[in-house]
């Protein structure tokens, strides 16, 4: 018999969770004897020379709180959506060094709700917080301050990490930010001489972001195993509607996009967390990184990465990027048109399924164009994941510079010409792959990782 999540207990969700993101992905290899595989953590992240450091342990404790943090997540969702907020007229300048970078980070004065926990009797309340550019105003009664992480960042608007000092114990499981989104949408128009243009129309408007922010007492098994499953869960459906709607590779003509080989669901989740992963943190601490994630995913699901670009621009759960319409999103779009994918980049790229498409059809696209260059023998390839990834990362000659020379002198590590960026991304893929994730054989296509 088939049970709904909703109505499992945390013990038996956790169980679950744990069969089904083994099922699709392998078991993350806590708890394993680490020095082996600390070896192999530090023989990968390695393939940068110039940035050497130390992998820490994998034994990693993850937090224990016995209430069910899933539940209090989505009670605060829907408490904080009725929360009133002020916010004010003008921005007020706030900047913080991030690595060598000065990021500024101008916002008005405004109001953020936050649902808290006691985790000692899962009693929960209320507290509305003022940002006054970087000062956090608790109210009476509380004291709450906001953690730097190592790679500098403070302030992270909705996933900002909160720490209670007063009263004692106490988490932040859920808060309602205010914002204002500046939404650019591109539509073609004839000019004055007839002409077919693009044309950037830019409103603002404030919007509530209702997110659960990481913090180390979210870092616990189920919502690190429901993060697994929920980007397993969101591949495998993506594969299944654009198998559904007979979407034809281009990379193989005989055969349906969702039915290459190379595309198994668990590619796609690497690729999801390789996306979000700070570099900074992950080269120290890879483990703690991809948990945090995790957790953070399976504490928000659809919500993750929804109202999130980086400061390239790139946006939602798998990234992509829109470059006033002429963006990668819009290619893939116009290049597949039997996907049915949604048109409009900023609610495209925001929805995790409709986002998981696309980068699944950006790989075919992406296979195509090394298949046209280097022969079909390329897509058999042990290494066809990592030349994959690095052109989702990088542009094709930043990608190929490196890969042509390797391919010819049949080079095992052909990752030397890469950009640092792509080198930091391939041994995200690697570490994910060969330390994190045990091998493991896949029932839909019997191929081992």
């Amino acid at each position: 018999m088939r049970v709904p999540l909703k109505y499992l207990g945390v013990g038996a969700l956790t169980a679950l969770l744990a069969i089904c993101a083994a099922e699709v992905f392998g078991a993350p290899q806590t708890g394993r004897d680490s020095k082996p595989a600390n070896e192999t953590a530090q023989r990968i992240i390695n393939i940068l020379p110039s940035r050497k450091f130390e992998v820490e342990p994998l034994a990693l404790e993850v937090s224990k709180v016995d209430c069910d943090l899933r539940q209090a997540i989505g009670e605060g969702f829907m408490h904080l959506a009725s929360v009133s907020l002020d916010m004010g007229p003008k921005d007020l300048p706030y900047s913080e060094v991030r690595g060598s970078r000065r990021v500024n980070m101008p916002e008005p004065e405004h109001e953020i709700a936050l649902y808290v926990l006691n985790p000692a009797d899962c009693s929960t309340d209320t507290v509305v917080i003022t940002k006054q550019a970087g000062k956090l105003i608790s109210p009476e009664g509380w004291s709450i301050d906001i953690v730097k992480r190592s790679n500098g960042i403070r302030w992270n608007y909705w996933n900002t990490e909160y720490v209670i000092a007063s009263p004692v114990g106490w988490i932040v499981v859920a808060n309602n930010y205010p914002f204002e989104d500046v939404v650019s949408k591109t539509e073609k128009v004839r000019d004055k001489r007839g002409r077919l243009v693009t044309r950037t129309v830019t409103t603002t408007a404030v919007k509530y972001a209702l997110y659960s922010p990481y913090s180390e007492a979210l870092r616990v098994s189920d919502l690190i195993l429901n993060g697994q499953y929920f980007l397993g869960a969101t591949a495998k459906r993506a594969k299944d509607e654009l198998r559904a709607a007979g979407v034809v590779s281009r990379a193989f003509r005989d055969r349906l996009v969702a039915d290459v080989p190379m595309f198994k669901d668990e590619v796609f989740v690497r690729l999801a967390l390789m996306e979000h992963s700070d570099w900074t943190e992950f080269r120290a601490l890879p483990e703690w990184t991809t948990e945090r994630l995790l957790a953070t995913i399976g504490a928000n699901e659809e919500r993750f990465a929804a109202n999130t670009c980086n400061r390239k621009s790139a946006c939602g759960i798998m990234q992509f990027t829109n470059m006033n319409g002429d963006g990668t999103y819009d290619m893939i779009v116009e290049k597949y048109p039997s996907a049915g994918l949604d048109p409009e980049f900023s609610t495209g790229a925001a929805d995790p399924l409709n986002a998981m498409k696309a980068a699944i059809l950006l790989h075919d696209n992406n296979l195509k164009a090394l298949t046209d260059a280097y022969g079909p023998s390329i897509a058999q390839d042990g290494r066809i994941e990592e030349f994959l990834a690095a052109l989702y990362n990088a542009s094709w000659k930043s990608v190929t510079r490196s890969l042509t020379p390797a391919l010819k002198g049949k080079k095992a590590e052909w990752t030397g010409k890469l950009l640092t960026e792509t080198k930091g991304y391939i041994a995200k893929l690697r570490w994910l792959r060969d330390v994190y994730f045990e091998p493991t054989v896949v029932a839909e296509n019997k191929a081992v990782l």
